[in-house]
């Protein structure tokens, strides 16, 4: 007896749909104590790619490079947890604003002007649409 997805694709999408807000909600936070002994600096855009995953206008790898208090060069990637980085958002050579940490000045976050909210609401709606569709299928379609 061949497996049909079908039967199976109410319990796929409502596992993905619960997956996607249970990521939103519990993820684990970057360690946000140096964040109260954090330095401001200016730095600038010095490169962005694609990290070839999916659609390229949102899988953007940026790399910023500033100089600390204590005059030395970064020039690290952005590992911002849930932040969302668009084609077009940043233009190399543009200057931006970060924190840094002073032990590890190569985690450091930029100032944007994006809700950090917004990604987290984002992957919540999705997760509702695929337990909603989810439920939809199995309740009403399934029975047809």
């Amino acid at each position: 007896m061949p497996l049909q997805l079908q039967h199976y694709l109410p319990l796929i999408l409502f596992v993905a749909g619960l997956a996607a807000i249970l990521y939103a909600l519990f993820q684990t936070k970057e360690n946000e104590e140096w964040l109260s002994q954090a330095k401001t600096a200016e730095g600038i855009i010095f490169s962005q790619h694609s990290d070839g995953r999916g659609d390229d206008t949102l899988n953007n790898i940026i790399t910023v490079r500033f100089v600390t208090e204590e005059l030395e060069w970064i020039t690290a990637t952005v590992k911002q947890q849930m932040a969302i980085y668009y084609t077009g958002q940043y233009k190399e050579g543009e200057k931006v604003q970060l924190m840094y940490n002073p032990q590890n000045p190569q985690q450091f976050k930029l100032l944007t002007k994006q809700n950090p909210v917004l990604a987290k609401t984002v992957f919540i709606i999705i997760g509702l649409l695929l337990m909603a569709i989810a439920l939809l299928k199995y309740f009403y379609f399934n029975n047809s």
